[in-house]
């Protein structure tokens, strides 16, 4: 088990909250922006739009953040199984596959195991992504917490939603043209939608927290 979860955890919490604040922040901007013009906004390419696509954006990273978070500390202390799965990272110019003992004592000379260990995972951590609800709930199964998918619940489909969007936003400028028309055809984003998605985060990562306290609990009593 990972070391003073109250601390670590109740930090965790904090640090979620506190993005979670900078997206509602956007999106109320956004909302008070639309309704100060003369005329409703429907524009897909106005900058209340784009306010909203920041939100999602936020949203986005923030429930991947928490579960890094929880991985990071959780991790070090995971099944054999798991921890098979994560890379050694190796000196640049190191040969890939199977390297000499003299190679590893060189990258880790000085350290503990745990401290090995650690290293290894924040560099796992680095590369890691939680694009989708399935992805979610594998980083969560890898650190112990038994049927992740019911932490997603009844907001599994709208984080679906969410994490689909966001990487139509980061990645085609949430462009929706295709080869048949490619003429830039922006989305539109409705203020409902995202105020929706971000309950449904809320909820999710609350859960997700919980869960984990209880594992941590249960760890401190065995």
């Amino acid at each position: 088990m990972s070391e003073g979860s109250d601390d670590w955890l109740s930090h965790v919490r904090e640090r979620f909250r506190g993005q979670l604040r900078r997206a509602d922040a956007l999106v109320n901007a956004a909302a008070v922006k639309s309704a100060s013009d003369t005329a409703e906004f429907v524009s897909a390419e106005s900058p209340e739009s784009d306010i909203l696509r920041a939100a999602v954006v936020l949203l986005h990273a923030a429930l991947e953040d928490l579960v890094r978070s929880i991985q990071r500390q959780r991790l070090p202390y995971a099944s054999v199984d798991v921890l098979n799965h994560i890379e050694v990272p190796m000196p640049h110019g190191a040969p890939k596959g199977k390297v000499g003992l003299g190679v590893f004592a060189e990258q880790f000379r000085g350290l503990t195991v745990s401290e090995a260990v650690q290293v290894c995972v924040d560099q796992h951590l680095e590369r890691a992504t939680f694009n989708n609800p399935d992805d979610l709930a594998r980083g969560l199964r890898e650190v112990g917490v038994d049927e992740p998918a019911s932490l997603l619940g009844d907001d599994a489909g709208q984080i679906k939603l969410l994490t689909a969007r966001r990487h139509r936003i980061a990645h085609r400028a949430d462009d929706d043209s295709t080869a048949r028309s490619p003429a830039a055809t922006t989305r539109l984003i409705a203020l409902s939608t995202v105020v929706e998605w971000s309950d449904a985060v809320r909820r999710v990562g609350e859960r997700i927290v919980t869960a984990v306290h209880d594992l941590e609990k249960a760890s401190d009593d065995d």
